[in-house]
């Protein structure tokens, strides 16, 4: 695996073709390690791309910012001062969290001061 890597790395080798070499020598020695080696490391690459992309939506929120979230699921019409006395944070949090939130797109005020709370 290591040849076939600083081969790829040597001469600007695209992944795919990275991976048809590991291939390759996996049939001449006849052993699986590189080929194996080779495919756990794309799946690992593609659930860290598309982990990396659900993630900074949802899977790296906050406790206080999930707790918001259900909150607001259950009523649409919270305020900040009712989160504030519920999850037992400043509303200055509450507020700073409701803007995290909105700028990862998890939240999104619909209609203002008197809208409501839509959750995607």
């Amino acid at each position: 695996m290591r040849k076939t890597a600083d081969l790829s790395k040597e001469k600007g080798v695209s992944c795919h073709v990275h991976g048809m070499l590991s291939f390759f020598i996996f049939l001449n020695l006849g052993e699986s390690t590189p080929f194996i080696e080779f495919m756990l490391e794309m799946m690992l690459e593609s659930i860290d791309r598309i982990g990396n992309e659900v993630g900074n939506r949802v899977g790296n929120l906050t406790e206080h910012q999930m707790m918001i979230v259900d909150m607001m699921k259950k009523n649409t019409k919270v305020s900040a001062k009712m989160l504030s006395e519920s999850i037992r944070i400043s509303a200055r949090k509450i507020e700073e969290n409701i803007s995290k939130l909105k700028k990862l797109e998890v939240i999104d005020r619909v209609g203002g001061t008197r809208g409501h709370w839509e959750v995607k």
